[in-house]
């Protein structure tokens, strides 16, 4: 995570999960990938207001997750669900967490992460900061955004020394008629690189590198599942999602990369 990310890693990579599918034959530096939508019920919603230059939000990929970034210029805590000590950390673009803390340990998985031996029998051992990245975002679970009867709760933050309750509501989706589209409303600023939803569906997502630099698209965890480059498009056969994305490939059991 260290390493800085391009426009594309960043948009598709930091909630979203996303799946790719062969419409015909795939063009060396193209490919094609749609995302599902959807939630049943109340929607996990960040509704109280931060700084602008503070964003919040609730993503969905596998399950419901807090997404956070600044523009680099703040001092960010985040507490655990206790709200008695913070567990992650933004300071300008650096990220750490304190993994002597439960807070931490729950954030691991989504209905809450086990917490180690040493730590229940010592839950107050003093904090131990680790780096995490160095590009001011982060994201992790909370066990509170997976139950369904818990109708709204607080978020503590320190902004700034500031400290700061945030509420978190279930909100229902509103109904949708008709049917829905998906638009890029953003252009990746690189001379080379294109993104546009080909076609009248809308259920798919095609990426262009006409650059001499490769692109990798990230999973909803950061890592890199296809690569579009001067030399083709390439497809990590042994990453988890390689069998759902309908793609024809022939797998090197000595290579990770499939074209």
């Amino acid at each position: 995570m260290a390493a800085k990310q391009t426009w594309v890693q960043k948009a598709l990579g930091a909630c979203l999960a996303l799946s790719v599918f062969s419409l015909g034959t795939l063009h060396p530096q193209q490919a094609f990938a749609h995302a599902e939508h959807g939630s049943e019920g109340g929607v996990p919603t960040v509704v109280s207001q931060l700084p602008k230059t503070v964003q919040l939000s609730v993503a969905k990929s596998a399950a419901y997750q807090f997404a956070l970034s600044t523009n680099g210029q703040h001092t960010v805590l985040v507490y655990g669900e206790d709200q008695q000590r913070p567990f992650l950390k933004i300071q300008g673009q650096r990220v750490q967490a304190d993994v002597h803390s439960t807070g931490w340990h729950r954030a691991q998985q989504p209905g809450g992460g086990a917490i180690p031996p040493s730590l229940k029998e010592n839950p107050n051992m003093p904090a131990r900061w680790v780096p995490l990245a160095d590009d001011g975002t982060v994201g992790w679970y909370d066990p509170r955004l997976q139950q369904e009867d818990l109708l709204s709760f607080n978020l503590k933050l320190s902004v700034d020394g500031k400290i700061r309750q945030v509420e978190v509501a279930r909100v229902e989706a509103p109904k949708m008629d008709g049917f829905w589209r998906p638009v890029v409303t953003h252009e990746p600023d690189h001379p080379n690189l294109f993104v546009m939803v080909p076609g009248l569906s809308g259920n798919a997502l095609m990426l262009s590198n006409n650059g001499g630099q490769t692109v990798a698209v990230l999973d909803a965890q950061g890592q890199p599942f296809l690569r579009v480059g001067a030399n083709g498009t390439w497809l990590k056969h042994t990453h988890g999602w390689a069998k759902d994305l309908g793609l024809y490939f022939e797998a090197d059991p000595q290579q990770d990369w499939a074209l």
